[in-house]
């Protein structure tokens, strides 16, 4: 059963980023004087962040972040300044091609060994998510416990819902069931987004409970 496939397109993505320049091509990631491997890179996050001053809307910051298996890290971050107008600006445009690169060369990987451990019998991490055959796992703090608990939802009864920046995964059966969790503070949330959507379509998540997939 087919996966995510990465582009054939064998070309570099080159952009500008405050005079510096960042690379991405199917074997490498270069910005600010640092190299990794894609197939070495098995951490990445990314988000914008919106800024307020006054309760008034403000700059707009966007980060980007990978680590590789060593422990080395990229940072890419730039801004765009509030405007008026209702209009895709330069830096959102930037934003998304790469995001897009990314998605090709490196998202994309981690997604499919996500997919491949899953099909294998071992369970995926993400933060406090832990998806495994039959279901999604959720680790929430009890308050009045003051202690953590493991709250196990099957696939039929899991929700997903995307805004303000983060997924929230939650059971129709209980509200009180449920966890957010920032795109921008959880590695590999992005890539795990992309994993249910494929394990949903036509009900994979099922084949996978079965040992099917």
């Amino acid at each position: 059963m087919d996966t995510f496939t990465a582009s054939e397109n064998k070309s570099v993505y080159k952009f500008k980023i405050k005079r510096k320049e960042l690379l991405i091509s199917k074997n490498s990631v270069s910005f600010n004087n640092t190299t990794l491997l894609c197939r070495d890179i098995d951490k990445i996050k990314y988000g914008s962040t919106q800024v307020y001053v006054n309760g008034v809307k403000a700059n707009k910051i966007f980060n980007i972040f990978l680590v590789d298996k060593q422990g080395n890290k990229i940072k890419i971050s730039f801004q765009k300044k509030f405007s008026r107008k209702n209009t895709e600006s330069p830096q959102d445009k930037l934003y998304q091609e790469i995001v897009h690169a990314l998605w090709e060369h490196v998202t994309s990987i981690i997604a499919n060994k996500m997919i491949d451990d899953l099909k294998n019998g071992k369970d995926v991490q993400v933060g406090k998510f832990r998806i495994g055959k039959k279901g999604i796992t959720i680790r929430k703090f009890r308050l009045f416990k003051f202690k953590s608990e493991d709250i196990h939802i099957p696939w039929n009864k899991i929700r997903r819902e995307l805004s303000r920046g983060g997924m929230v995964i939650f059971s129709i059966d209980n509200k009180y069931h449920r966890r957010r969790q920032q795109f921008l503070q959880t590695w590999n949330l992005n890539a795990m987004n992309s994993v249910l959507d494929f394990l949903w379509k036509d009900g994979r998540c099922y084949l996978l409970e079965r040992g099917e997939l």
